[in-house]
């Protein structure tokens, strides 16, 4: 079974909500070429987590990137800037959406098959299932799908920056950064080792929930995509995910975790 078809299944036997909180989208799915593809549908501008709300990503981020600029006057120009930008993004209903190939993580990747996938069937079979909502795919980029992004480009779809993404191919000027360098010092210490955390366990899960929401929500954003230790359970069942803890052995204490997932030699480190 493929990543999206396992996916599919787990927000289809479970409250969207229950797995990362604040999401509130459908789910639906098309087959092109033998390809699963899973899609998310929203209606409205609600509070919603941004992997199926482009207001979100666009306006909620703005506004927590407000604190950054130090200058009152301009502070308070840029505020009135995104709330006139907010509204007119509600006015043209800009999450009635539907975005194809919706992994719910920061960066989606794609299997192999999408590089030579007959994008204009799945438009059409898209457009004509939900004719009055714009059509998204998140996280392509020339560098891993060029094909994809040529094909899209010739098929009229318009290419928008939301996000940065770093993209690590070259095993070896990875290895000689400083902080690679720093990390790989740590490691050998043995001070710090990592553990495999399994779905049965449910006291690291909890604890990887937390540990995730003490960094990615409380010194990020709180909006950034709120995993639960429910969602990573089913998440590690299936198979989609591996989750390691970090332990630190002076102090017998879990002080980090790292989730890993991804498919044809691709991964991501949401």
């Amino acid at each position: 079974m493929n990543y999206s078809k396992s996916l599919y299944q787990i927000f289809k036997s479970n409250k969207p909500s229950t797995l990362i909180k604040k999401l509130k989208t459908k789910f639906d799915h098309y087959e092109i070429d033998n390809e699963f593809i899973i899609s998310t549908i929203t209606d409205e501008v609600k509070p919603n987590s941004y992997v199926a709300s482009p207001y979100a990503l666009i306006i909620n981020y703005s506004e927590d990137e407000l604190i950054k600029i130090e200058s009152k006057l301009q502070r308070g120009f840029s505020h009135l800037l995104i709330k006139s930008f907010a509204s007119f993004l509600r006015y043209t209903q800009i999450d009635k959406a539907q975005t194809l190939n919706n992994y719910m993580l920061s960066t989606n990747f794609f299997s192999k098959k999408w590089e030579s996938l007959d994008v204009k069937a799945l438009e059409e079979q898209a457009i004509e299932r939900y004719p009055k909502h714009g059509l998204l795919i998140r996280s392509v980029n020339k560098v891993q799908n060029p094909k994809l992004f040529k094909n899209l480009t010739s098929n009229g779809w318009i290419s928008i920056v939301f996000r940065q993404v770093y993209i690590f191919s070259d095993k070896e000027k990875w290895a000689k950064k400083r902080d690679t360098i720093k990390d790989k010092k740590l490691l050998n210490s043995k001070r710090f080792t990592f553990k495999k955390v399994l779905a049965s366990d449910t006291k690291a899960l909890l604890k990887a929930e937390e540990l995730y929401s003490t960094l990615y929500l409380e010194k990020y954003s709180q909006h950034n995509i709120q995993f639960t230790a429910k969602y990573f359970e089913l998440m590690i069942e299936a198979e989609l995910l591996r989750l390691y803890m970090l332990v630190d052995n002076e102090n017998d204490a879990d002080v980090g975790v790292v989730g890993m997932s991804g498919d044809d030699q691709t991964m991501t480190i949401p």
